[in-house]
């Protein structure tokens, strides 16, 4: 998803004005709800992978948690703490849209 994006981005700046910022200032001008799925669609891999990140860290540390029950468990754990805090920054608005 996130290399989708950023290729994604860079193949608009390709095309568009060539300042990609100012094309998906326009697409969100023009259907605002798109803003929720989009930053849900870049947020949502960058978490996931960051608290995947901290667990290997964990095992890297401790060997604990390394049996498949234990790992099957922490991978729901991280899925659904991925999605909660992917839904807190999709919902926080940026300071120009106050």
């Amino acid at each position: 998803m996130l290399a989708g994006s950023v290729t994604g981005l860079g193949f608009l700046g390709l095309v568009s004005s060539g300042d990609p910022a100012i094309t998906v200032d326009g697409i969100l001008n023009a259907a605002p709800l798109l803003a929720f799925p989009g930053k849900i669609f870049l947020t949502l891999p960058i978490t996931y992978h960051w608290l995947s990140g901290l667990r290997h860290l964990v095992w890297d540390e401790t060997l604990k948690g390394m049996t498949c029950d234990e790992a099957q468990t922490q991978t729901f754990i991280i899925a659904g703490g991925a999605i909660l805090v992917s839904l807190f920054w999709a919902t926080r608005s940026n300071s120009d849209e106050a």
